[in-house]
């Protein structure tokens, strides 16, 4: 079943996004810091420039401009540095956050896999772990500072009006109020659900793309190009329509707090020369404050603009806590080590049904294995055979019955251990596009080359190897593209050696192979593993003819061994 984003409240979004900034506290105040000094620095050039009029216009008896003027400079000079360090800082949270949870997103996939990303796209995952982590960049850069400086310069613009005129502070507050915090409120709501289809259709439509180029022998096999390439015309046309619909939505809502900040000007003007009128303000605070108010939306003003990035940053922080809350098939509360030597594996009444189906795999299903038995599985696909192994790697947790290895109960075993101490052998060896040596390596990640290459002689694969113009450096290509299926499972063969656990088990291991190859591979695991205990599953009898005993599977039960 494919992860649902749950609809989050903008509270509540807002409050997690907060709560990554805690591993960077100090830089994420360095940068909001900035933002402040950046935002007063402006305004305050404003109130000098005001009473610099004021005092050329002889509106301030006994005053001298070398105050302003001096403020003005150094107002002047403080807005390009503290704005650089406002933009460094916070950019370099950002990518600092970004990476340290893509790192996190990575370990949550690797939690959740593979059960729960059996239904999952392959694109929206990618989707999510780059393009949704990437536009919280929005949010971390360019939305925290900006919300900080907003307060800072709204308290102190109004404490500074207030001061002079409070007629004119309580007249100005709403303005305050619909820019910074209606308007932004109004942009959130009418945009949110547009923002989570965007993010929606954008993951299907890299889906779709990647979908597309892993299958592209099919597709130009099969002439099925024009259609796949109307088919992402048409869904890149519905995204770019999504996209205007956002756009000319916000430029909407824009719109009236735009109107409203080039109206407070006019209001400015208006109260403060009605005040003067009637003496109730000085030309010198009116001369300044006509030159302040207008400058005081300029935080503002950001605050919206940030609020309409928002909208999707919201949409994608949505898929992101998703994935991070989406609960694991398996749990993990095992306390043992896994034996490092197996002595009996015993699956007593296991029952199992895979996560929205309806028809149980296994049902009632009894097996037992001992240490060092070479033990095949036969029977129709769809039986049980691979759900074993798939039990076996706790990749699934049976719906009834136990599972033990060496008498204990493998969810008593610690996750980790169990599966480091279990070998498997798919049958598609998947391939990293990455060097020959790196690919095997995986089985052991601090193997030697030379275990590397003695694994590989065991395997036979060596000697194709040292035929390729860069040997081990050799890279496999994508999806392993380069090797034949034969020689993929060979590097396979060579993987499960390196890692030498006491438990192997093989799924089809033989079927890219033909009968000259099988007998070679047969040969292999048969030399090489006969201190192992090995359970290998096999739709023909010559692969299984080595086994020492079979056991034929069928309606999810053992219902012969042989």
């Amino acid at each position: 079943m494919a992860i649902q984003a749950k609809k989050l409240s903008v509270p509540s979004i807002l409050k997690r996004l907060f709560g990554f900034t805690k591993q960077v506290r100090t830089e994420m105040l360095e940068a909001v810091a900035g933002g402040i000094v950046s935002g007063l620095a402006k305004i305050g050039i404003y109130i000098c420039a005001g009473m610099l009029l004021a005092i050329a216009a002889g509106q301030a008896p006994g005053r001298t401009v070398t105050g302003p003027a001096v403020m003005i400079v150094v107002c002047t000079v403080l807005i390009p540095i503290t704005y650089y360090f406002e933009m460094f800082k916070g950019h370099d949270v950002a990518y600092h956050l970004l990476a340290i949870l893509r790192t996190e997103m990575f370990g949550e996939i690797e939690r959740l896999s593979p059960a729960k990303l059996t239904g999952e796209r392959k694109g929206n995952i990618i989707s999510t772990l780059m393009a949704d982590v990437d536009t919280l960049e929005i949010f971390f850069a360019h939305t925290i500072a900006p919300i900080a400086t907003a307060i800072v310069c709204a308290v102190f613009s109004l404490v500074f009006i207030a001061v002079r005129t409070p007629g004119l502070a309580a007249i100005v507050l709403p303005f305050y109020i619909y820019v910074a915090i209606i308007s932004p409120i109004l942009i959130a709501k009418a945009g949110r659900e547009k923002g989570r289809q965007y993010r929606r259709n954008l993951g299907d439509l890299k889906s779709y793309i990647l979908d597309s180029l892993r299958g592209l022998k099919e597709v130009l096999i099969f002439r099925n190009g024009q259609e796949r390439l109307d088919n992402i015309d048409d869904r890149g046309r519905k995204l770019n329509r999504l996209q205007i619909g956002i756009n000319r939505q916000n430029a909407l809502l824009m719109s009236v707090p735009n109107f409203l900040i080039q109206l407070s000007r006019i209001v400015a003007f208006a109260v403060c020369g009605a005040l003067v009128a009637r003496g109730g303000l000085s030309s010198y605070n009116a001369i300044v404050l006509m030159l302040m108010v207008p400058a005081t939306f300029d935080p503002f003003a950001q605050l919206s603009t940030s609020t309409t990035a928002l909208i999707q940053t919201f949409g994608a922080a949505e898929r992101v806590f998703a994935l991070i809350d989406e609960p694991a098939q398996v749990e993990d509360k095992g306390k043992l080590e896994f034996p490092e030597k197996i002595e009996s594996i015993e699956f007593e009444n296991v029952s199992f049904t895979y996560p929205g189906t309806k028809t149980k795999v296994l049902n009632g299903y009894d097996l037992r294995i001992s240490g060092g038995e070479n033990v095949g599985l036969m029977g129709e696909s769809g039986c049980g055979k691979t759900t074993t192994m798939h039990l076996l790697l706790r990749f699934y947790d049976p719906d009834e019955g136990v599972i033990r290895i060496n008498g204990a109960d493998i969810r008593d075993y610690t996750l980790e251990s169990l599966r480091r101490g279990i070998s498997m052998m798919q049958q598609d060896t998947f391939l990293f596009n990455d060097s020959l040596v790196e690919n095997i390596r995986l089985g052991k990640p601090e193997a030697t080359e030379e275990e590397v290459v003695a694994a590989a002689k065991r395997a036979s694969i060596h000697d194709l190897i040292m035929t390729l113009p860069e040997k081990y450096q050799t890279r496999a290509g994508e999806l392993g593209g380069r090797l034949s299926g034969g020689e993929k499972q060979r590097i396979g063969i060579a993987r499960t050696l390196l890692k030498d656990s006491d438990l192997m088990l093989f799924d089809e291991p033989t079927s890219s192979l033909d009968i000259l190859n099988e007998k070679g591979l047969l040969m292999t695991i048969d030399r090489n593993f006969t201190d192992k205990t090995v359970v290998m599953i096999s739709h023909r009898n010559s692969t299984l003819g080595a086994c020492g005993r079979i056991c034929k599977v069928r309606g999810g039960k053992v219902v012969a061994e042989e």
